[in-house]
């Protein structure tokens, strides 16, 4: 009896701690994005999304870009972005023209891996690596300058800023990293930078 009563008590405690193990596994995340998490991205864009360089036009600019975001769920961020273009065009000696572009907003971001990981129960979590969709939604100010041989001619307008991009950020070290965007931008078709956690 005495036996008996020792083996079961083993066996609970084997048991519980197998459970308490799993547990732990299955709440401790390896993600590079995980929930609570603050992230801080600047990078340079090139080449000029229609919606932001104006009226349905395409054309080649540089951006600067930034935005942090805080970790609100287990695969959503959110927070505010900032960024800025511009482009200078000479027709010839006599003329020129240049814009710019001051855009700001919220940029909200879908983590596919820890997405995928738990709406389809799969075991899926490679090392430094954050792939996301992000959907930025704001304002731009728009200035155009025309000079047409000493004709000047100055424009302002306040307009709606959009970009839907998929992205990619590499962490070889837990506090800093790079992204990549690709795709139709708040201000360029294609926006690489340094990337923050912390």
């Amino acid at each position: 009896m005495k036996k008996l009563f020792v083996s079961a008590v083993l066996c609970i405690a084997f048991s519980s701690a197998v459970f308490a193990q799993n547990t732990v596994r299955v709440e401790t995340s390896d993600f590079t994005y995980n929930k609570g998490d603050k992230i801080a991205q600047i990078g340079i864009g090139v080449g000029a999304s229609s919606g932001s360089w104006g009226y349905g036009s395409l054309g080649f600019g540089v951006s600067v870009l930034g935005s942090l975001e805080f970790g609100i769920h287990d695969f959503i961020s959110i927070g505010p972005y900032l960024g800025f273009a511009g482009y200078d065009y000479d027709y010839s000696i006599y003329s020129n023209s240049s814009l710019t572009y001051l855009a700001f907003g919220a940029k909200s971001s879908l983590h596919i891996i820890p997405f995928i990981t738990e709406v389809f129960d799969a075991n899926w979590t490679p090392d430094k690596l954050d792939l996301y969709v992000a959907l930025y939604t704001g304002l731009q100010i728009r200035n155009d300058h025309y000079d047409f041989g000493g004709t000047n001619y100055n424009n302002s307008d306040l307009g709606f800023n959009f970009g839907f991009v998929p992205g990619i950020r590499y962490m070889p070290s837990p506090k800093i990293g790079f992204f990549g965007e690709l795709g139709y931008g708040p201000l360029s078709f294609f926006t690489a930078g340094v990337a923050f956690e912390f």
